[in-house]
């Protein structure tokens, strides 16, 4: 299923179709319960399309826009004492 070497079954269509479907829903309700949207923001959103930081933002689907280091320094004026871990993969 999901082979790029051949055509799906209508029934492997469907699968997918549900899987996305039921995903699609779960992060709708889960927009719709932590975040001031509005019901034309969630229109434009149930469009499942991917957005632009500036988009999301006017969407209310996030606060602001940063790099790394603004989050890191967020974070440490929120709790001056939380510990800030950050994990990095080693190259090859």
């Amino acid at each position: 299923m999901g082979s790029p070497f051949r055509k799906s079954t209508i029934d492997e269509e469907r699968i997918f179709d549900t899987i996305v479907r039921q995903m699609a829903d779960q992060f709708i309700a889960c927009v719709r319960k932590n975040r001031p949207v509005t019901d034309q923001d969630l229109k434009t959103i149930r469009t499942a399309r991917i957005f632009t930081a500036s988009e999301a933002k006017d969407l209310h689907l996030i606060d602001s826009i940063g790099y790394m280091d603004d989050v890191l320094n967020e974070a440490k004026q929120q709790n001056p004492d939380a510990k800030i871990i950050v994990y990095r993969r080693e190259r090859y």
